[in-house]
């Protein structure tokens, strides 16, 4: 088979494919709150268990790798996956591997991770053109937008962001015959919008 049809086959069977899906957007307001709720968590331990360096460091690498991680992938899995590896690796580093000196409880710590990671992507925005299509365990709960909105950390998704501009679509200059049979080429442009949110996505 010559390499154009191959190449053909390959970009119309790639339509059928799932598309890249988002679960929700993580923007900079989602990464200041992630780093809120560490700092809040690192405030805490040391309040508790006095001042140390290795709490220092590893909130700032947690939510550093937590808000990259999270700001690549967008999906709760990795939410999930990488909240549960950052509390772990707080569980052991704080309670097994370091000295006895430096050891703490890290209960604060652990619990501190887990919210951020699962609250701060919660928190939504769109944009004042914009309306969220939020569904629940794959079902349609509901349009939300523009602004501030909060979804149900793992079992909500936001499924779309909407445009709801006016946008222009132009049309190439179609050959067609006047009355009088003399042949013409027309040039349109489209003015169009999207009214309904929901039907535009389901």
């Amino acid at each position: 088979m010559p390499t154009s049809d191959l190449s053909q086959l390959k970009t119309s069977l790639e339509r059928f494919g799932p598309a890249r899906s988002l679960d929700f957007r993580f923007a900079p307001l989602n990464i200041l709150l992630l780093l809120v709720f560490m700092l809040a968590g690192l405030i805490v331990h040391t309040r508790l268990h006095g001042f140390g360096v290795h709490p220092v460091v590893f909130t700032v690498v947690a939510a550093l790798v937590l808000a990259a991680s999270f700001r690549a992938s967008q999906i709760w899995g990795s939410v999930v996956t990488g909240g549960t590896l950052a509390a772990l690796a707080a569980y052991l580093v704080f309670n097994h591997w370091l000295e006895a000196p430096a050891r703490a409880p890290s209960r604060v710590l652990v619990t501190a991770t887990v919210l951020a990671a699962l609250l701060a992507p919660a928190v939504q925005m769109a944009n004042q053109w914009e309306r969220g299509v939020v569904l629940r365990f794959g079902r349609f709960r509901g349009i939300r937008g523009p602004g501030l909105f909060v979804i149900l950390p793992v079992i909500d998704r936001v499924a779309q962001y909407v445009d709801q501009r006016i946008r222009v679509s132009d049309f190439r200059a179609e050959t067609t015959l006047t009355k009088d049979t003399v042949p013409v080429n027309v040039d349109a442009i489209a003015f169009w919008m999207v009214w309904d949110a929901e039907k535009s996505v389901l």
